[in-house]
């Protein structure tokens, strides 16, 4: 008599389609050994919940079962749905790029399975990334630089007076400005700010106050400005500033004597210059590793040519146009959505891109533990409580932008430092 040979199931099962480009839509069905085991971590981390007739975790299984069984259904079906992530990630060989959406998400008894939207990294070949690169121009020489920076701290030892009629904006005054932006009629992040008090001389971009000098307050002035120092998707480009001057205030600067080395902790006007000297040393390299570093962002998405997903681009241009002060995406001109649309996907391309260079290069990974250090450094550093941000729940979504931004920021400076850097001729 001939025995019945039943074909073993293998688990976990998937069904994978992929209706358009890197959007795979999966249907997961789990392997019933794996649900089981997640049912018993359940029961042990329920153990402690008080069950009515036994005492505190001492509650026999079946009664936990029973009594917390929705608890336990909704343990479950969370850890089967970041166990089915793992099995499509590993069982395709690829990289998630965006929170995946479940459906139909079904538990009974052992069995667990659902269905799974989501987002796949694109393939592409990661390009040379050792570029020859240029140092930025100073316009100004060590000498000039240091001898500004003594004016500014006379100004900010001096007594403050508000303007008079015929006062001009000059480095060291502060102002109450707003300004709106655009480039190639389009709004930035950053492009329109709104009654914000500012300190001449700040630069919130490289050589901006220059074009401030001289305005009086109640007055408005436009300009095309280049953004030579900006990230990687300002750097090179021109913006149409339009800038309203509301109100400000100069200074009368403090005598240099006993009395302002006293106040700065320094000697004499030599030790002050000898700090001074050290501190503009160390603002000129910063400086110049900013430009470098949007140069290095520049070329990584120059040189490495492949598309990303329609609907990340929507959603990234949107994120775009919003913190530019647009309230309506729908509202933009079809030509002014395509621009958007551009920089969003430099955007995603450069995030995409510095991933596969830390797939590749080990060395230019920072962890999350290590970013985080650097993000409470920074966060101290500017005089800020970081525990309002890492202690704060409503805050953990901006707390992993901002870790995400180290990380890419650490990743890019890796590739900087491996460039071939000289000076301009």
């Amino acid at each position: 008599m001939q025995e019945n040979i039943q074909e073993e199931v293998k688990y976990p099962q998937m069904q994978v389609e992929e209706p358009e480009f890197c959007k795979l839509q999966v249907h997961y069905v789990a392997d019933p050994a794996v649900v089981e085991s997640k049912i018993e971590e359940a029961i042990q981390t329920l153990r402690k919940v008080k069950i009515p007739g036994f005492r505190q975790g001492k509650a026999p299984d079946q009664a936990i079962k029973i009594k917390l069984k929705p608890q336990i259904d909704n343990y479950v079906a969370n850890a089967m749905a970041s166990h089915a992530i793992d099995d499509i990630v590993f069982e395709n060989d690829i990289k998630i790029i965006s929170r995946p959406d479940f459906t139909n998400v079904t538990l009974h008894g052992k069995n667990f399975h659902c269905d799974v939207s989501l987002f796949k990294k694109p393939s592409f070949e990661l390009s040379n990334i050792k570029f020859d690169l240029e140092k930025p121009k100073q316009n100004q020489s060590e000498d000039e630089l240091v001898s500004r920076s003594l004016e500014n701290l006379q100004k900010t030892l001096g007594e403050r007076y508000p303007y008079e009629e015929n006062d001009t904006v000059a480095f060291g005054d502060q102002v109450t400005f707003s300004f709106t932006s655009t480039i190639d009629e389009l709004p930035f992040d950053g492009s329109v700010i709104e009654g914000e008090m500012y300190q001449i001389g700040q630069d919130r971009w490289n050589g901006f106050d220059n074009y401030l000098i001289g305005m009086k307050a109640e007055e408005t002035r436009e300009f095309d400005f280049v953004f030579e120092d900006g990230s990687g998707e300002l750097s090179g480009k021109t913006a149409h500033f339009s800038v309203t001057i509301h109100m400000g205030t100069k200074v009368k600067p403090a005598d240099i004597n006993e009395e302002f080395f006293t106040k700065l902790g320094v000697k004499d006007l030599n030790d002050l210059n000898d700090k001074l000297k050290q501190v503009t040393i160390s603002t000129v390299k910063r400086n110049e590793n900013t430009y470098l570093r949007g140069q290095v962002a520049k070329k990584l998405i120059e040189e490495n040519v492949f598309d990303v997903p329609d609907i990340m681009v929507d959603r990234e241009s949107r994120t775009i146009a919003a913190n530019g002060g647009v309230k309506d995406f729908e509202t933009l001109t079809v030509e002014q959505k395509e621009q958007i649309k551009n920089q969003a996907t430099a955007s995603i391309k450069l995030s995409l891109i510095v991933d596969s260079i830390r797939d590749r290069e080990p060395d230019s990974i920072l962890n999350n533990n290590e970013a985080q250090n650097h993000l409470i450094q920074h966060i101290t550093s500017q005089g800020q409580d970081p525990n309002k941000l890492f202690g704060d729940p409503k805050m953990q979504y901006q707390l992993a932008v901002l870790i995400q931004q180290v990380k890419d920021e650490f990743t890019l400076q890796w590739v900087l430092d491996h460039c071939n850097i000289s000076e301009v001729v």
